[in-house]
């Protein structure tokens, strides 16, 4: 058990090293350069080899469990049995990867390391092409349970790479070409997970920016869900039965009367969004000073606020949980970017102690419940 607790620590820690280094020759490479050489100035925050080298340390990890635990997880299970033929998958995305895997003369195993290799090293590519994520982020994301995922949620983890991108272009881009990307990844995140179906509403609200005055009509309709969940999910899932039967059938799964799901404890599922609720405080507090000062301040309230509420309202149902992992990336990116804007020091540290202590505690308590009750992933 400690093994692999430890291994895991000495990975994330050395990719965060890493992550600082290039950061750190970024700005130093850009401090030498004059205004007069400005066009020469470029974005080394990662390098592809680098995001190349940082994707097999967590791949390496990945062998590890699979090799050293003392039984598969049900996850994993399931998986198996998709693979080997005995059971369908629904998700297109992740039957393509499967059939890649087989073409190639791929078993079980090859499809578990390739899933983890292939969904860190585009959350990467997300890191590198963001003009606003720093090593805090990457390392804020280290210490939550995103990068564990992969190694057993294949569906989902493919999603929220996918989404991670995408919010990228969304709030760090406006061209034709960034506009068809956005479109590209929201396609792909939907092909592997039903959850990916939320990027498309956040997709319309980011687009109407222009024309948003206020961002209280949008509080005050997650309040409005938030009070009637349930009802509202079995309300959706009938509006979608013709358009998204795939999403339809998830919903109802969850949420119907008839639904076996099991539930998470309520107080442990309303304090894991203990960090992602202090982001969205804070911003709410500091809207009118920061809106401009920060670019898509708004943008970036409303997409970390839904990422909280979905937290909130996991207390319904576990499974919402699939959903947070979409916006972590960018809710760290607007907590570094607010904590910038701080100027009383203690309030700096305290923000960081709360939110980094809580995210610790959260995955690694789940990382000590998985080798004591499992024997491992």
């Amino acid at each position: 058990m400690f093994t692999g607790i430890l291994l895991y620590t000495t990975i994330w820690i050395v990719s965060c090293l890493i992550v600082h280094y290039h950061y750190n020759r970024q700005i130093a490479f850009n401090m030498e350069l004059d205004e007069c050489h400005a066009e020469y100035r470029h974005n080394i925050k990662m390098p592809i080899f680098t995001a190349l080298v940082i994707s097999s340390l967590f791949t390496l990890f990945n062998v590890y469990v699979t090799t050293h635990s003392v039984a598969i997880g049900s996850d994993r299970q399931n998986y198996i049995l998709n693979f080997n033929g005995y059971r369908s998958t629904p998700s297109i995305g992740l039957r393509f990867v499967m059939d890649f895997v087989h073409l190639t003369g791929g078993d079980i195993q090859t499809l578990f390391y390739i899933t983890t290799f292939v969904t860190t090293f585009i959350t990467l590519i997300a890191y590198r092409l963001s003009k606003k994520a720093n090593p805090y982020v990457f390392y804020l994301l280290c210490i939550t349970q995103y990068f564990l995922g992969t190694l057993t949620a294949l569906k989902q983890c493919y999603a929220s790479a996918f989404a991670v991108l995408f919010l990228v272009f969304i709030l760090e881009y406006n061209s034709q070409k960034s506009r068809l990307a956005a479109i590209l990844c929201v396609t792909l995140s939907c092909l592997f997970h039903p959850a990916g179906y939320i990027l498309i509403p956040i997709y319309i609200i980011v687009a109407t920016e222009k024309r948003r005055k206020s961002i209280a009509p949008y509080i005050f309709i997650l309040l409005v869900i938030g009070l009637f969940f349930n009802k509202f999910m079995v309300a959706a899932a009938m509006l979608l039965r013709t358009t998204v039967p795939s999403l339809a059938s998830k919903i109802l799964e969850y949420f119907s009367e008839s639904s076996n799901s099991v539930q998470e404890n309520i107080n442990y599922s309303f304090l894991k969004g203990i960090p992602y609720y202090i982001i969205v405080l804070i911003g709410l507090v500091r809207r009118r000073d920061l809106r401009e000062r920060i670019e898509h301040y708004d943008d970036y309230l409303i997409i970390v606020g839904t990422g909280a509420f979905i937290y909130l309202v996991s207390i319904y149902n576990a499974w919402l949980v699939r959903f947070v992992y979409f916006f972590s990336f960018v809710s760290f990116t607007f907590f570094s970017q607010l904590l910038k804007t701080m100027e009383i020091k203690e309030n700096i540290i305290i923000l960081n102690i709360v939110v980094q202590i809580s995210l610790i505690l959260i995955t690694y308590r789940f990382l000590y419940l998985v080798y004591k009750l499992y024997g491992g992933f």
